[in-house]
């Protein structure tokens, strides 16, 4: 069972100002293929793009921080 992790994604412009409302995002802790043991905090749908993008942080990174 995998815990979820929350965050949110806000948009800034360059004077720092917010310009809309953070979106709420969830994260959780996978094994990928790829990248090993992971925190996998897939991003919202584009309506310009096809493809899906996700952040993936290292848990060893994490670890790090600890």
């Amino acid at each position: 069972m995998s815990r979820t992790i929350f965050a949110k994604l806000v948009h800034y412009g360059h004077d720092g100002k917010y310009v809309g409302p953070p979106v709420a995002l969830a994260g959780v802790i996978v094994n990928d293929e790829e990248h090993g043991w992971v925190l996998e905090i897939v991003l919202p749908d584009s309506e310009q793009s096809p493809i899906e993008s996700a952040i993936l942080v290292s848990v060893v990174e994490l670890q790090k921080l600890a």
